[in-house]
């Protein structure tokens, strides 16, 4: 990619360094995908060379995501950019300058089509917005008397529910719902809306306030997503209630590490550790975990590594569970069931104390 007349005044350098992480936050938000090393460079390398004299490659996004996915996430991030830099004495110069420019990849001569300013309404008072925005959908939701289901997810455990449109507003939406999907919100701060016949694509959209006694709750800044996982899984993916040893062998390599069970669902789970010893995607491993909380009784089964999520100063082992234990089979889904009634009970008590 290359942005034409990059802007690298010492005031815009300023005001991009303070919004490279919120940046790289909402792209990652839009991605619904974890943080990477090798997105997260390929991300900043476009972001920087808004305002620095480099020429950035389009390789490990592409590596990682592909082009269209690569395409999208740059094109959401770029408005999201404009938005917070719209009270700017040079963000007319910044959208001028993203206008302008084209952003090529290196993968079978693929470009993507460049940002136009036609294409946004931007002003002191209306803020920026994309025409036909989801607000508009909403409208329409509302004159059809129509419902949404919303998801959240309460601890690893599912909470969905139909929501009806109460009030349009001009940035602002309320809904009426189930209480219980409203404090599944109130907790994530975030509501999610499932993909149907008004949106080809889930959205995601920020609380502004609950009104749980009305069963009513507003929310703001709506957002389409490119892959919502959590809606795609067949089972509830829960957490444990306390620190739970796990120990990870790859009998061929002959290496193993230790660390604590993260999340754990019917078909997989995760584990972290402080450390890796060279257990890679695809390997298959013996797994030693802890499923009696309130006894120490030992649990062996396999399972193939699917991801290694590198953190700064973890790592986070990604596996689904090869299907050999009948026992380890139902120990798993006795162990989520009860992890899914202690986290529903959990909700539905904090929903008394607001009735």
């Amino acid at each position: 990619m290359q942005i034409s007349h990059p802007l690298q005044r010492p005031e815009v350098k300023s005001f991009f360094e303070s919004q490279k992480e919120s940046f790289l936050e909402h792209c990652f938000d839009v991605l619904a995908h974890e943080r990477t090393p090798e997105i997260t460079e390929g991300l900043l390398g476009f972001y920087e060379a808004i305002y620095l004299p480099v020429v950035p490659s389009g390789e490990k996004l592409l590596g990682s995501l592909g082009v269209v996915e690569a395409s999208l996430v740059l094109a959401r991030g770029w408005l999201y950019l404009i938005n917070q830099a719209k009270y700017e004495p040079w963000v007319i110069e910044l959208i001028q300058t993203l206008s302008s420019s084209r952003f090529h990849v290196d993968a079978n001569e693929t470009s993507v089509a460049p940002l136009h300013v036609k294409s946004f309404s931007f002003g002191e008072e209306a803020g920026f917005f994309i025409h036909n925005n989801i607000l508009d959908v909403f409208t329409g939701i509302y004159n059809k008397n129509a419902t949404i289901t919303f998801l959240n997810l309460y601890e690893g455990v599912p909470i969905a529910s139909e929501a009806t449109v109460v009030e349009v507003g001009e940035d602002e939406v309320v809904f009426r719902m189930d209480p219980l999907q409203e404090l599944a919100m109130k907790n994530d701060n975030k509501a999610y809306i499932l993909q149907n016949e008004f949106f080809n694509k889930p959205v995601k959209a920020d609380v502004v306030v609950c009104n749980i006694p009305k069963h009513e709750v507003t929310l703001k800044n709506f957002m389409y997503l490119l892959n919502m996982p959590a809606a795609m899984r067949d089972s509830a993916r829960v957490h444990p209630r306390k620190a739970t040893p796990a120990v990870l062998v790859d009998l061929e390599k002959r290496v193993g590490v230790e660390g604590i069970m993260f999340d754990i669902s019917t078909g997989g789970l995760g584990v972290l550790s402080k450390t890796n010893e060279g257990i890679v995607a695809g390997a298959h491993v013996r797994v030693f975990l802890d499923l009696k909380e309130d006894e120490n009784v030992s649990v062996e089964t396999e399972a193939e590594v699917l991801d290694v999520i590198e953190y700064e100063d973890a790592y986070r082992f990604c596996m689904r569970f090869l299907p050999k234990d009948a026992l380890m089979h139902e120990a798993v889904v006795k162990y989520v069931r009860e992890r899914e009634n202690e986290a529903i009970g959990k909700l539905k008590k904090q929903l008394k104390e607001y009735m």
